[in-house]
């Protein structure tokens, strides 16, 4: 077979022997071979190569062998030992440096020097097993460039910037852009479009493994190929202001659309801040809301009575206030979403639709809003509790502060929760719903939550989520969720044992400490209560902003200016604004981008905080 304007040949795999596997053959058995294995799967360019199991005496000869045969088809054999850990396998690397065999070596000496090396006593005991329990792996590049490339900036963790180094001398990284591939610092060492190349690979191996990776790469037939790959954990440190995820209905809710980023920003701006300084941002597809101040919780002390006394008393009478609102606010959100869906968003102009929009975005907001002012008083009531007793558990502060989930919602997930066992009793599994067909009087119980469903959507932050009942595709998932449903009472269980934890704390600080502790624990559940009917005011005005959204985006399809619908969620209100009126903004090609953004970040365990400090 030609390539590259020379001839090659392909080893067949088995063609060593017992013990060799190709690596396109070989059973994954740690986490680099499955990302690996994940990449082949997705066509990315990969060295090829075989894996060699070291048991039995003959080890050496078969290594030495695979050695030699690898090096009559390239010019260059990599071998690295698939190790469970990565202490075992640097432990190995110090002992035996060398892992690059090049036509021409003495494949039979290295092969014993490697062995050796997996036998020695520091390798054994890091790895835990003997050098028979090892396999390593062989593979076949050409002589050439070889380096490290990571998809996330190691050092400031920018994941929009992908740096890529050479190995040998001592070469300036290469920083590139990764939406653009372009360079924004020059480094050594390689030539532009290797660079670039280096930057797509890098990309599309996280876009396919779900998380920040580095790739050890070398070159075959003059382009880069990937030889290793491993999952880093950068320090996010890209940013000049502090920012802290956003949390107002759960700790992490996972990516969040651009049109919800965009209602947080305006909920939670604080006075009159410039537009361009962003109060919420999207990073990691997550939000992010700047920060002012340091995180307090847990470094309280005890305060002298007096001065305590006078705490609790100043944050319960905040806390009115905030109780009044909600209640004001939930007065009137039957009304508003009443006259909201008596709009007939189909026959409304393209202004008008506009305007309803906003309206929406609005409702959307206060909610937040209160949301939020409820989350400050519950950090205030924590910060006096620790006043008062000392800091508290560290699991204390998250089962005090959970909303408490609305009685109706607790209903809704356990009639859902039936609804799924009796699903799998007709058909074995909720997986295979979608493809067997349910019993008469399972599918008319299904068609009847379906449609009591239609207006009552999963809770969180995020305006994606459809109403539960909007299709089969919505109910399947949320009875996923509600055959989790015990969380509830898992919840208000971890709740009343901490209020019960801080009592006798309190207790054996005095009666009064203790009382004013039991005064606060009750204010404490009273906020958890207004945040789960915050939570459940949200999520309808959510939908009525999803409903909007979905109408204008219909719009923007039938003017080519979209491809789905569902796109102009990805879209903030301003450039939704922008696109009816016909203005240039390659929207889809946004749309695009964004959407590869969730899906690249959607199983990252994003930093609770990034920036300085």
């Amino acid at each position: 077979m030609a390539e590259g304007g020379r001839k090659t040949r392909t080893v067949e795999p088995g063609a060593y022997g017992k013990g060799v596997v190709s690596l396109s053959r070989a059973e994954p058995s740690s986490s680099p071979e499955r990302f690996l294995a994940t990449l082949r799967e997705h066509g990315i360019p990969c060295a090829d190569g075989f894996i060699v199991h070291l048991a039995g005496d003959d080890s050496g000869a078969r290594l030495a062998e695979v050695l030699t045969r690898a090096l009559a088809d390239r010019e260059e054999a990599r071998v690295t030992p698939l190790m469970r850990t990565s202490e075992a396998r640097e432990r190995f690397e110090r002992v035996h440096p060398v892992s690059v065999l090049r036509r021409g070596d003495d494949a039979e000496e290295f092969a014993r020097g490697y062995l050796a090396a997996l036998s020695s006593p520091s390798v054994v005991g890091a790895s835990g097993v003997t050098r028979a329990a090892h396999r390593v792996r062989v593979v076949m590049v050409d002589v050439g460039r070889s380096g490290r490339v990571s998809s996330v900036d190691p050092v400031a963790g920018d994941p929009e910037i992908v740096v890529a180094c050479v190995d040998g001398a001592e070469a300036a990284p290469w920083y590139i852009e990764r939406r653009s591939a372009r360079i924004t610092t020059p480094g050594e060492g390689l030539d532009v479009p290797t660079a670039e190349r280096l930057a797509d690979l890098a990309d599309r191996a996280q876009l396919r493994l779900g998380l920040p990776i580095e790739l050890r790469w070398a070159e075959r037939d003059q382009k880069p190929v990937v030889v290793d790959v491993r999952a880093i954990t950068p320090k996010a440190t890209f940013v000049e202001e502090s920012y802290r995820r956003v949390a107002l209905v759960e700790a992490d809710e996972g990516t969040t659309a651009p049109l919800a980023i965009d209602a947080l920003d305006r909920a939670l701006r604080v006075g009159q801040e410039p537009s361009v300084e962003a109060a919420v941002r999207r990073v990691f597809a997550r939000p992010y809301r700047r920060m002012d101040r340091d995180h307090t919780l847990g470094r309280g002390r005890r305060g002298p009575l007096a001065v305590v006394t006078v705490e609790a008393a100043r944050v319960s009478a905040e806390a009115a206030p905030l109780f009044a609102e909600v209640a004001k606010f939930e007065r009137a959100l039957s009304s508003r979403l009443t006259r909201l869906d008596g709009a007939m968003l189909r026959d409304l102009t393209d202004s008008a639709l506009l305007s309803a929009l906003r309206e929406r975005q609005r409702l959307v907001a206060e909610a937040l809003l209160l949301l939020d002012r409820s989350r400050t008083t519950t950090r205030a009531t924590l910060q006096v509790l620790e006043r008062i007793v000392g800091p508290l558990p560290a699991r204390a502060y998250p089962a005090l502060a959970a909303p408490r989930t609305a009685r109706e919602r607790r209903r809704i997930d356990e009639r859902l929760g039936r609804l799924a066992k009796r699903i799998v009793a007709d058909v074995g599994s909720l997986d295979a719903f979608a493809n067997t067909s349910l019993s008469a009087a399972t599918r008319r119980r299904f068609d009847a939550q379906k449609a009591s469903l239609g207006a009552v959507r999963p809770l969180g932050i995020d305006v994606l989520p459809d109403a539960i009942g909007a299709s089969d595709a919505t109910m399947l998932t949320a009875m996923r969720v509600a055959r989790t449903a015990g969380d509830h009472e898992a919840r208000e269980r971890a709740r009343r044992d901490a209020v019960r934890r801080l009592r006798a704390t309190a207790r054996t600080h005095g009666r009064v400490r203790e009382g004013l502790a039991s005064s606060l624990s009750v204010l404490l559940l009273q906020i958890a209560r207004s945040k789960g009917r915050l939570s459940e005011a949200l999520a309808s005005s959510l939908l009525r902003l999803r409903r909007a959204a979905v109408e204008l985006g219909q719009r923007l399809v039938e003017r080519a200016v979209l491809d789905e619908s569902t796109d102009a969620m990805f879209l903030n209100l301003a450039e939704l604004s922008e696109a009816l009126r016909n203005e240039p903004g390659a929207y889809a090609a946004r749309v695009r981008l964004r959407r590869e953004d969730d899906a690249r970040w959607r199983t990252y365990d994003a930093p609770r905080r990034i920036g300085r400090g």
